[in-house]
């Protein structure tokens, strides 16, 4: 069974430490120990600019899942998928553009690699991908449309996937 997971976005200030969070939480919850749960991007030069003005996700996430969730992210960094290993057993991609950053900039752990969603049991007759908060901006008319929208369907979307994952393990 996997006992170490790695969940991948670009900059991994956003979607993947949000799933990192989330599914620690539903984990606990279960009274699940000893799963690794941690989160990386795989943006080197993006990351490495972020990192200039801060070190931790963004605080747009940070804020939405403390205020509706009750998660404290404030500890979280961003990191680099080079900083993290290759001890992983499964790392678990955001979208597509992703799994393709990985097969040809850290063929390590590509195979170990696959979407998240999938992993989560999703079919792909569904959107098989976690889109970023600017994904949905199209989808609404300008007036109804907040960055604080953007983020809140990305993280409930986050949450869901996270609480199937955590329930791969409740046996």
């Amino acid at each position: 069974m996997y006992q170490k997971l790695l969940y991948v976005c670009y900059n991994n200030k956003g979607r993947s430490p949000a799933l990192e969070a989330f599914t620690k939480y539903f984990l606990e919850r279960q009274g699940k120990k000893g799963i690794i749960v941690e989160s990386a991007g795989v943006g080197a030069e993006s990351i490495k600019s972020l990192r200039k003005k801060s070190s931790q996700i963004s605080k747009m996430t940070r804020r939405i899942m403390h205020h509706d969730y009750g998660l404290d992210l404030g500890h979280m960094m961003i990191r680099h998928l080079g900083e993290v290993g290759y001890h992983w057993d499964a790392v678990l991609a955001v979208d597509r553009d992703i799994v393709e950053f990985i097969a040809e900039d850290f063929p390590g752990f590509y195979p170990k690699t696959m979407l998240a969603k999938e992993f989560a049991g999703y079919s792909h007759s569904h959107n098989i991908e976690i889109h970023g908060p600017y994904h949905y901006q199209n989808e609404y008319r300008a007036n109804d449309w907040s960055e604080r929208l953007g983020y809140n369907i990305m993280l409930n979307e986050c949450k869901n996937v996270s609480r199937r994952i955590a329930k791969k393990f409740e046996n």
